[in-house]
C-alpha cells in the first residue's frame, strides 16, 4: 500500500512511496500527538463532488474546547485552523459540510448554556466569517450543503426542532414559524430522537428528520420527516410501521420509532432510515426500517436488516447515504453481537446484504456508509478483535464488498473516537478518527485516511464521457538541482480527478520511462506544487534530461490528454 502525500500544501516537497491497490495507508496524523485533542468526541468529514474536502474536530486551546478545521488540498490535509474566535467559552458537537469550490460551513454548540451556531468559510484559504446564531439555547445541530453551496442547518432547543436555509451567505429561518415539530407541545429531538438534515443535489431544497413523542399517552414516539423547499417546509410525515405489522410480532408492539437518518436522491425522493421496537413473544427487538417520501407521499416501509421473522437481537445506529442516481447504502449494527450489517438501494428497493465485518467484533462498530455519485462507496467502522486495540477498518462497495482494509495506523495506538467518512464523486473516500497510544492522552492524534475507490465500468449511471481538461501546465524553472529549491509545477484542470505525473529520462537519444510516479487527488481549479527532483528523501531522480507528463482521471474514468514539459536535472551541489 502507498503512504499518502505528507506535508503537501501550497508549495510542498513531494513524498511518495509504492503504488496503491485499495487504500492510501496508514492513516495520516493531521494533528498531534497532543493531550489537547479531544479523544472521545466524534470528528466529522465531508467531501464535495468536485473533490473539495474538509474535516472538523475538537481541541482545547487556552483552557476551553474549540472546533478546528483541516482542508484536503492537493492531496494533503492542511494545518488545522480554529473556527471560533471567543476564547472564553467551551464549544462542542461540531459538524461540517463542504460544497464544490471548497465552501465550508461548520456548526457547533456554543457555551454551557447552549446556542446552535454556524460559521462560513467561502473558499480555501478564506477565514471563517462571523458567528451566526441558528437557535438560542441549542443543544444539537446538523448541517448539509448542496454542490452549489446552498443548504440547511437544523437545530434542537428546549425539546423543539428548527431549521434555517443558507442561500449563498444569507441565512433565513425556514417557514418563519419557529419550531417545526409535528406537535410543538410534545418533546422532539434529543437523545435517540436527534434531528438530521439532507440538502438536495440541485440546491433548491432538502429534508429534515427527527424523533418525537406522540401526544396521546401510551402511543409512544414516531420518526417524522419534512420536505424543505427554499425557505418553506412541507407537512410533517410520521414514518413508523403500523403496530404489530411485522410477522410474529405482538399486535400492539412497535410504538417506539427513533434514531433517524435521512438522505435524498437527484429526483428529490427523500429516504429515511430508523429503528422501530417490536415485541416477539415476550422479547423486544429493534428492527431497521427504511421509507421513501416522494413529493408529500410516504412510501411503503422496507425492512433493511437480515434478522428474519424470529430475530435474536435488535439493530441500532442506522446510517444512510443516497446518491443523485438513486443508489444507496445503509449500515446498522446488532445490540448484542455488535455485528455490522449493510443494505443497498437500487430501483427504489433496498436489499439487506448481511454482515460487513470479517470475524467477531468485540465492540460497537460505529459504522458510516459513504457513497459516491458514480455508485462506488465505502463503509468505515471501528473494529476490535478480542483483547486487541480498537481499530478503524473499511470495506469498499461496488455491487459487493471489497476486502477489509485497516484505516488506522497501528503505530498511533487504539482508536478512541467514532469513525466518520464521506465519498463525494466516488473517486476517493476520506475517513477520520482519533487514536491514542497506551491510554496516554499526550499521544492523542487526529488521524485521517484517504481510500481509492473501485471505479465502475463506463463511469456508472448517467455516465460522464467528458475527460478533464488540463490547461496551462508549466514549470517555473527548467534547470534545477536535486534537493535544491527545485521548480514549481503549475496547471489548471476543469474538474476533480486522480492526477498522475510520470517521468521519462533521455538516454542515448531515446526516452526511457521512470518506474516511480506521483499520484494524488486534485480538485477543479488552479494548482501549484514544488518539485525538488525526488519522490522522497531516499528516491531522487538521476541527473539528466527529462520529460514530465501530467494526466487527470475523473470519477467516471475519463482521462485527460497528456500534457508535457521538459527539464534538466543537475547533480546535487557539493558542500
Amino acid at each position: 500500500m502507498r503512504h499518502w502525500l505528507k506535508g503537501l500544501a501550497l508549495l510542498p516537497l513531494f513524498v511518495f512511496a509504492a503504488p496503491a491497490q485499495a487504500a492510501i495507508l496508514p492513516g495520516t496524523a493531521v494533528d498531534g500527538p497532543s493531550n489537547t485533542i479531544d479523544s472521545a468526541s466524534r470528528p466529522d468529514v465531508d467531501v464535495a463532488p468536485d473533490g473539495s474536502a474538509a474535516l472538523v474536530y475538537l481541541k482545547s486551546d487556552g483552557g476551553q474546547t474549540h472546533p478546528f478545521v483541516s482542508r484536503f488540498v492537493n492531496g494533503a490535509w492542511s494545518s488545522p485552523q480554529r473556527v471560533d474566535s471567543d476564547s472564553s467559552v467551551t464549544n462542542s458537537l461540531p459538524r461540517i459540510a463542504v460544497a464544490n469550490g471548497g465552501k465550508v460551513v461548520v456548526t457547533y454548540i456554543r457555551g454551557l448554556l447552549g446556542a446552535a451556531v454556524a460559521r462560513i468559510s467561502p473558499s480555501p484559504g478564506a477565514p471563517f466569517g462571523a458567528e451566526h446564531i441558528v437557535q438560542a439555547g441549542g443543544s444539537f445541530a446538523d448541517v448539509d450543503l448542496s454542490p452549489n453551496g446552498n443548504g440547511y442547518v437544523v437545530a434542537e432547543s428546549s425539546n423543539d426542532v428548527f431549521a434555517e436555509r443558507l442561500d449563498g451567505t444569507t441565512w433565513t429561518e425556514v417557514a418563519a414559524a419557529g419550531a417545526l415539530d409535528s406537535d410543538p407541545t410534545q418533546e422532539a429531538g434529543g437523545g435517540n430522537r436527534q434531528v438530521r438534515v439532507a440538502a438536495s443535489t440541485d440546491g433548491a431544497g432538502g429534508a429534515m428528520a427527527w424523533g418525537e413523542i406522540l401526544p396521546t399517552p401510551g402511543d409512544g414516539e414516531d420518526v417524522f420527516v419534512r420536505r424543505l423547499t427554499g425557505t418553506g417546509a412541507g407537512s410533517a410525515h410520521g414514518t413508523r410501521l403500523p403496530l404489530g405489522s411485522l410477522p410474529n410480532t405482538v399486535a400492539g408492539s412497535g410504538k417506539t420509532a427513533d434514531q433517524p437518518a435521512v438522505s435524498m436522491d437527484g429526483a428529490g425522493t427523500i429516504w429515511v432510515v430508523f429503528r422501530q421496537n417490536f415485541t416477539y413473544g415476550a422479547t423486544d427487538r429493534n428492527r431497521a426500517i427504511a421509507r421513501s417520501i416522494t413529493g408529500e407521499t410516504v412510501g411503503t416501509g422496507q425492512l433493511v436488516d437480515k434478522m428474519g421473522d424470529a430475530p435474536t437481537e435488535g439493530r441500532d445506529f442506522q446510517q444512510i447515504d443516497v446518491n443523485g442516481a438513486g443508489q444507496g447504502l445503509i449500515t446498522h449494527h446488532g445490540n448484542l453481537t455488535n455485528g455490522l450489517e449493510w443494505a443497498s438501494l437500487g430501483g427504489g428497493t433496498w436489499t439487506a446484504n448481511g454482515l460487513v465485518n470479517d470475524g467477531d467484533n468485540a465492540n460497537v462498530p460505529q459504522a458510516v456508509p459513504a457513497l459516491g455519485e458514480n455508485g462506488s462507496g465505502l463503509i468505515a467502522y471501528s473494529f476490535k478483535s478480542g483483547a486487541g486495540d480498537n481499530t478503524a477498518q473499511a470495506r469498499t462497495t461496488l455491487g459487493g464488498l471489497g476486502p477489509q482494509t485497516a484505516l488506522s495506523n497501528p503505530a498511533f495506538g487504539a482508536v478512541t473516537s467514532p469513525v466518520d467518512a464521506a465519498a463525494g464523486s466516488g473517486v476517493f473516500a476520506a475517513a477520520v478518527f482519533v487514536q491514542q497510544s497506551g491510554g496516554n492522552p499526550t499521544t492523542n492524534r487526529l488521524v485521517a485516511a484517504v481510500v481509492d475507490l473501485p471505479q465502475p465500468p463506463g463511469g456508472g449511471p448517467g455516465a460522464d464521457t467528458t475527460p478533464p481538461n488540463v490547461t496551462r501546465f508549466r514549470i517555473t524553472r527548467k534547470r534545477f538541482r536535486v534537493g535544491g529549491l527545485g521548480t514549481v509545477i503549475k496547471w489548471r484542470q476543469s474538474e476533480a480527478g486522480r492526477d498522475t505525473i510520470s517521468f521519462e529520462r533521455r538516454v542515448k537519444g531515446r526516452w526511457r520511462k521512470v518506474r516511480r510516479k506521483m499520484r494524488f487527488q486534485a480538485t477543479a481549479g488552479n494548482h501549484r506544487l514544488r518539485f525538488r527532483g525526488r519522490f522522497d528523501l531516499k528516491h531522487p531522480l538521476k541527473p539528466g534530461r527529462y520529460r514530465m507528463t501530467l494526466t487527470a482521471r475523473d470519477a467516471a474514468g475519463n482521462v485527460s490528454s497528456p500534457d508535457r514539459v521538459r527539464f534538466t536535472l543537475l547533480r546535487k551541489k557539493r558542500r
